[in-house]
């Protein structure tokens, strides 16, 4: 009989739909370490507008506040340093929970993907980030689409960096990082458990959301943010961040800033879940009952 992988729980969904509650709660039951998943979360001081949880002790949290934001974080790094997480909570007999709603962060580790070698490219970056303050991430947009149409559907077309790095490849290796990808062997016994929430409330709840991240400090957290980085840095597109600074210039007033910031998190939360309902081995539960049994389940399988 062949020995079992080392175990990997996988929690994902969309935005607001409730992974880090139940995240902190299979912790406890399960005596398990977090490893945040989410592109936005990895920044320092970015953390009204990513809604970043601090698990109470003890729980373990990694891959949080990991770069200050005028600092690249690829997909790459994010699998060495969350593949080295896991190690390490397997070490202290954890079970490693990876939660987030980065779907290119959550698979490279999940499936191991031997993403493309292709270095930074200075001089095409400072000309896109150029591009993108003067014409805008649309702009962008259009230039990888003309490289590559199946690109803007693949990636989030709302993230600059994404775009930049997605153009950058492309115009490197004639294609894109997502299609140039292959999936190594996998290095983990992995279960993949998905929390499914009725629409309506899914938007009620990302309302309120937001109307929470403006009462603690969104708009005070942007003007220390911008008043240290440039708005064009790729850390700053997330969402909150470009829809605060029209309010600050006086183009959007507070509600109009609020309703563009939900909207944006509900179109968001739409291209999270076109990706997950490409993977048929997700579990999709909704509540923690529900998750609880198939985890019992799988790990005295």
């Amino acid at each position: 009989m062949s020995k079992r992988l080392p175990l990997l729980l996988t929690i994902v969904g969309p935005t607001a739909s409730g992974k880090s509650d139940l995240a902190v709660h299979l912790a406890r039951m399960f005596d398990g370490e977090l490893v945040s998943a989410d592109s936005r979360q990895v920044y320092r001081g970015m953390d009204v507008a990513t809604a970043k949880l601090y698990p109470p002790a003890p729980i373990r949290q990694h891959l949080v506040d990991v770069v200050n934001p005028d600092e690249l974080y690829s997909v790459q790094q994010f699998k060495l340093d969350a593949r080295e997480a896991i190690t390490s909570a397997h070490a202290r007999g954890k079970l490693p929970i990876l939660v987030g709603g980065t779907a290119l962060f959550i698979y490279a580790v999940v499936q191991n993907w031997k993403l493309p070698e292709v270095p930074p490219n200075e001089t095409l970056r400072k000309q896109l980030t150029a591009d993108l303050q003067k014409r805008g991430l649309p702009f962008l947009v259009k230039q990888l689409e003309k490289l590559d149409p199946l690109a803007v559907a693949g990636i989030d077309v709302k993230n600059a960096r994404r775009v930049i790095r997605a153009i950058e490849v492309a115009s490197a290796i004639g294609n894109w990082f997502l299609q140039a990808r292959k999936k190594g062997r996998t290095h983990y016994d992995s279960l993949k458990i998905g929390i499914t929430v009725d629409t309506e409330i899914l938007r009620e709840r990302m309302k309120k959301r937001v109307e929470k991240m403006f009462q603690s400090g969104l708009v005070d957290e942007t003007k220390k943010l911008l008043s240290k980085y440039p708005s064009s840095r790729p850390s700053m597109s997330g969402i909150g961040y470009p829809e605060v600074s029209e309010y600050l210039k006086g183009t959007l007033t507070k509600q109009e800033c609020i309703e563009k910031v939900v909207s944006h998190t509900y179109q968001y939360s739409k291209r999270q879940m076109t990706w997950w309902k490409k993977d048929k081995e997700i579990i999709w539960v909704k509540g923690k009952d529900e998750a609880e049994r198939f985890i019992k389940k799988w790990v005295a399988n």
